[in-house]
């Protein structure tokens, strides 16, 4: 790998979410993006996940707010961004 491009290695905890990961993987590979590289990488579930993390086996996963409190309480991770759904056409 180049100097300068970093990897992110991406946590899954399913095989849907896998998928979804090879393919951002592989549009970022083919794409003039010289950031970083994304691994994938499969973890058994978000506790799995966690721990990669924390041991410094994967750098990111996707967690809802519900999965939080566990994610910092007992592994010192901290959610580097979230997403804020916009309301619907009607208002909802």
């Amino acid at each position: 790998m180049e100097a300068h491009k970093k990897r992110i290695r991406w946590c899954c905890v399913n095989e849907r979410e896998y998928k979804k990961c090879q393919s951002w993987s592989n549009a970022l590979s083919s794409s003039n993006i010289t950031l970083s590289k994304l691994i994938c990488i499969a973890g058994l579930d978000k506790f799995d996940c966690y721990r990669k993390i924390f041991n410094d086996e994967a750098d990111l996963m996707t967690a809802d707010s519900g999965e939080i409190y566990t994610a910092d309480r007992y592994y010192n991770l901290v959610p580097i961004a979230n997403e804020i759904y916009a309301p619907t056409f009607n208002g909802k």
